[in-house]
């Protein structure tokens, strides 16, 4: 092999050591905040860099612990949906909550160290349990992809791509918090959120958002209305109604002409923006059918937590 090939080798074997050792969770960073994150610790990088290159920057130069510490507010977040569903019983125990955890895993301790089961399709395993802060305690799931055919070397192949997901069980309410897709939701419910709730000897109900949990959040969190789609239960031939608003309109809500032709429908989806606690601006998608919030910007766990808060007030 010649020098420059054996040069070239080395790189990438580097290049793939460093992503290999990287918190899968910085996935949900987008290229600006990683970008950031490498300014605010003075790490020198190309204005041409990638997502790929910012990770392996912040690999190279900084510890596990001082990554994950430096990116925590979006460590879990992101831009991402977010569900609901509750233990009844009361608080969880750290202990207990872990206890019934291992033993959901068949004796394996994810909290100890990393697990690599099977990926089954249509299961989501757990990978990662972490006692985090604020009461939180962190799973990290892994899921098989959909397979596809891909071109690559002058040959077809048949590939699928691994997924991770969060789910966080805030132990002082008993609520077990899946920050990923609707179908994810069912599918966790199904499978381990089913485990667990028989290891723990209690029941699981989804925390639904009607009308109620829309206008205590809207009004808690000082959300502005950019589009709705409420159900129409007049003799018309409408079963949904849908408006957005125009670019001038700060928030439809406060426009009465939204009032006298939408205020009396069901809501079914609500598009709201509002002021976050670090001072950005969240765009968030509320499904009343799914009981979710899709938060369309990359939210911070703080923008999670205040959404969260707002509607335990009608929960609990």
């Amino acid at each position: 092999m010649t020098w420059p090939a054996c040069l070239s080798l080395a790189f990438s074997t580097l290049f793939a050591v460093a992503l290999e050792s990287a918190p899968i969770q910085l996935l949900n960073l987008s290229v600006q905040q990683l970008r950031r994150l490498t300014a605010d610790e003075n790490i020198k990088v190309n204005t041409t860099a990638t997502k790929a290159d910012l990770i392996r920057a912040l690999v190279d130069n900084l510890s596990r612990p001082q990554l994950e510490d430096l990116a925590a507010d979006y460590l879990y977040a992101g831009r991402t949906s977010v569900a609901w569903l509750h233990f009844d019983g009361g608080a969880l125990d750290p202990g207990q909550l872990r206890r019934a955890i291992v033993a959901a895993c068949d004796g394996l301790d994810p909290y100890a160290a990393d697990l690599r089961p099977p990926l089954v399709p249509g299961e989501p395993k757990l990978l990662h349990a972490r006692e985090w802060r604020d009461d939180k305690v962190v799973l990290t799931f892994g899921l098989r992809g959909r397979e596809r055919l891909i071109f690559e070397g002058w040959a077809v192949r048949e590939v699928s791509e691994d997924i991770a997901l969060q789910a966080v069980v805030r132990l002082g309410d008993a609520v077990f918090e899946v920050r990923s897709s609707h179908l994810h939701v069912q599918m966790l419910s199904a499978s381990f959120a089913s485990r667990l709730t028989h290891e723990l000897g209690r029941s699981l109900s989804a925390l639904p958002i009607d009308q109620a949990a829309f206008d205590a959040l809207s009004g808690t969190v000082g959300a502005r209305l950019d589009g709705y789609t409420g159900l129409d239960p007049s003799p018309s031939p409408y079963g949904t109604r849908s408006v957005t608003k125009k670019a001038a309109v700060v928030d439809l809500a406060a426009e009465p002409a939204f009032q006298q032709d939408y205020g009396g429908l069901d809501a079914v989806k609500g598009e709201i923006e509002f002021d976050g606690p670090d001072g950005e601006v969240v765009k968030a998608l509320v499904a009343m059918r799914t009981g979710s919030v899709y938060f369309r910007s990359m939210a911070s766990e703080g923008a999670i937590d205040t959404v969260y808060a707002a509607l335990r007030a009608v929960w609990f």
